[in-house]
């Protein structure tokens, strides 16, 4: 247990003081003997997750052999201890060839504060696996097996998360969490009206499905079953009977917005070409977001009885707000919106907009630098937010949810804690519920011979918020590996050897230091980073040192080396279109070679040839000639590539890799026309990866991501 923090486990006429560690059953202590307690308080830390065997007996007899048998015993005399009879499974479920599960409801308590109430309704105990209803099979079935270590780090840091949060924010209102779902694979959610039911989507491996809960508990229901489509937005009719949300299908080239029964039924559709809409709140009208051809981003008004469609905003697409950010006010006079800030890139403040005047108010939020969703409750006295703490550096950044007063612009804190709430927030019309998707994520590298994949090993093990080579990897020529680490409120640079030891830091706190690459004579990395104010391009010795900005206020990003390591290539938007550029290695006058968008450049080891993601009618992988800098062959790319993080040439030239954004790398070879799925490698989410400087060893960094749904009481 974490230190300081006394944590509390309530179920039943039961409870876990971690703190002490004892059970008590009325205030009286229950005789259960060490390990018995740590079995018990891995099983509930993990509450409603199948726990293998194998990692129970590695959580409790950590370096011990110990058979099977003896985890059986611990087990029954848990049992035992909580007066569970034979086959009742009230509080521990055992799941056939598996595990066990801690099922009874739960509440959980740091420091007298209610942190989260946790409830499953409903398990079947079959021969098999069964999985809750609304769980998917595949990667909801891995994560459980990862879990373990992934939520006991995450649940003892979101606790001291919610205990810093008390004493910093005086306004803050007691709530209280619940989490909905436990499958942590969920995308989009939302609730309806009278805060009784939900809808949500899962997505395993790139197969989503649509599901209907209820906030009590229960059976859920599945609307639609698993396919290839892409959700991009749901929310329920005002009366709470209908259900619209936005598709594109596994063909699709476009999104498509439909209704249909809450309770499942056929689809209508409503419109073609907008994956953003905000119902109004007399269910009549849909405001709808688009991207015109001249650039530009449009705001309309569609009228659901007629089909009519009227412009209410538009702007120029460098000017614009976030797409999915658009939520009418209660009485459908104003919208809100996050817009722009002229001054900052990938900064925004709360725009309100009248839609009879088209007169817009900026809210900014101090302290906060970047608004991505918006919500008002009913009463419209205020608009809760989904915020990024100006603060806040890390490799994945911690969205927050807020409440601004319209009258004063005062901000409540809803949450403050570890996680990032990047996805949606719907309110109930009482406001006493909001729901959101609670994201929690675990990076970690691992390294493997290039010749044998399946041989990988983990060398780093950071906890929860640390990253590790999440936004930056790669090897000098000695075998070190240079990589991207963060806390809360930084991203630094660090060193290793590859086998995780001798860790050096290259770069200090306090700034977001990012994408590195290292040269092929051994001697600098270059990343890109806003410690000048806009993101920039900067050099440094191998060692951290003389450390010297090569662009000066050009938002560059993405920079890579050329060959002989005398250019260093990056990607500029300061003409707002993201072309491709060069500049010095020892600085002076930048270059540029398209007029397109382009990012993450690579070059190929015998550095004839360059590859980058290029943007034209659609997205593409396009070679290079280093001769020239013009483009000698392209490649479509699966829908689901993800070129973020940089892709690499394998060690003989022949192909590129790239990420895939649902699980694994992509391998594009020059002689073929369609990329293959890299073998050897687990199939999950993969990040960052890099091929040592001699092609004998390929790091990569691996980890967890947990979405779930959850249900904040009494927010306000």
């Amino acid at each position: 247990m974490n230190k300081g923090v006394e944590t509390r486990y309530f179920f039943d006429d039961f409870e876990i003081d971690g703190e002490r560690r004892i059970l008590l059953k009325g205030g009286r202590p229950v005789a259960l003997k060490p390990k018995g307690l740590d079995l018990l308080l891995a099983l509930v830390e993990n509450h409603g997750i199948v726990v293998s065997k194998n990692d129970l007996l590695d959580a409790v007899w950590q370096d011990q052999f110990v058979e099977e048998k003896n985890l059986s015993v611990h087990i029954a005399a848990i049992r035992k201890a909580l007066g569970e009879r034979k086959d009742e499974n009230r509080f521990i479920a055992t799941v056939a060839g598996t595990g066990y599960k801690f099922v009874a409801p739960l509440e959980i308590r740091s420091n007298s504060i209610l942190v989260e109430k946790q409830t499953i309704q409903h398990i079947d105990i079959e021969d098999e696996l069964t999985e809750d209803p609304g769980q998917t099979k595949g990667v909801g079935h891995r994560l459980r097996t990862l879990a373990f270590y992934v939520l006991s780090i995450a649940f003892l840091l979101l606790v001291g998360g919610y205990v810093w949060q008390s004493g910093r924010t005086e306004d803050h209102a007691a709530s209280s969490v619940r989490r909905l779902t436990t499958s942590g694979n969920v995308q989009l959610a939302t609730l309806s009206s009278d805060g009784k039911l939900f809808a949500y989507v899962t997505d395993d491996l790139g197969q989503t499905s649509l599901w209907l809960g209820y906030t009590a508990g229960g059976n859920n229901i599945q609307l639609r079953p698993l396919a290839g489509s892409v959700y991009g937005q749901l929310t329920f009719s005002p009366d709470g009977n209908q259900l619209y949300f936005s598709i594109r299908g596994e063909h699709d080239q476009e999104f498509s917005v439909f209704r249909m029964p809450s309770f499942g039924g056929a689809p209508d559709k409503i419109i073609d070409g907008t994956g953003y809409f905000s119902l109004s709140p007399d269910g009549g009208q849909l405001a709808v977001v688009r991207v015109v051809d001249d650039g530009s981003v449009s705001l309309r008004v569609l009228e659901l009885d007629t089909k009519s469609e009227r412009e209410f905003l538009s702007v120029p697409r460098s000017e614009s707000f976030v797409d999915g950010s658009v939520s009418w006010s209660p009485n459908g006079k104003q919208m809100a919106f996050s817009c722009n800030r002229q001054s900052e890139m990938y900064s925004q403040d709360l725009c309100l907009a009248d839609i009879s005047s088209r007169s817009i108010e900026r809210i900014p939020l101090p302290n906060y630098r970047s608004i991505l969703k918006t919500v008002w409750p009913r009463s419209g006295d205020s608009v809760v937010v989904t915020a990024i703490p100006a603060k806040n550096l890390s490799s994945v950044v911690n969205y927050q949810i807020l409440r601004v007063e319209l009258s004063n612009g005062k901000i409540h804190e809803v949450t403050n804690d570890l996680n990032t709430y990047n996805a949606d927030i719907s309110v109930s019309n009482d406001s006493r519920s909001l729901l959101t998707i609670e994201h929690r994520q675990l990076n970690n590298i691992w390294v493997a011979p290039a010749e044998d994949l399946s041989r990988a090993k983990q060398i780093t093990f950071g906890s929860f918020g640390r990253y590790d080579g999440l936004w930056g990897l790669d090897w000098t020529p000695d075998g070190r590996i240079v990589f991207t680490n963060s806390s809360a409120e930084t991203q630094r640079i660090s060193a290793m050897d590859p086998d995780g030891t001798n860790r050096t830091d290259l770069t200090s706190p306090g700034f977001m230091d990012s994408a590195l690459t290292v040269s092929n004579d051994g001697r600098y990395v270059v990343f890109h980073s806003a410690r000048g104010g806009v993101s920039d391009i900067w050099r440094m010795n191998i060692d951290g040192s003389d450390l010297k900005q090569l662009t000066f206020g050009s938002k560059s990003f993405q920079p890579s080396f050329s060959p002989d390591s005398r250019y260093v290539y990056y990607k500029c938007w300061l003409g707002g279109v993201g072309e491709l550029r060069r500049v010095p290695i020892e600085g002076g006058e930048p270059e540029a070679f398209t007029d397109k968008q382009t990012s993450w450049s690579t070059f190929s080891p015998d550095g004839r040839l360059f590859a980058a993601a290029y943007r034209t009618d659609r997205l593409r992988l396009a070679i290079f000639s280093t001769d020239t800098n013009r483009i000698i062959k392209q490649f479509d790319v699966p829908e689901s590539a993800a070129f973020d993080m940089r892709p690499r040439w394998t060690p003989d030239g022949m192909a590129v890799v790239y990420r895939d954004g649902r699980f694994g790398y992509w391998r594009q070879s020059l002689d073929n026309q369609e990329a293959e799925r890299m073998s050897e490698l687990p199939l999950e989410r993969l990040y960052t990866f890099a091929w040592s400087k001699d092609g004998k060893q390929f790091a990569f960094v691996r980890g967890q991501e947990i979405r779930d749904v959850v249900l904040i009481s009494d927010f306000r």
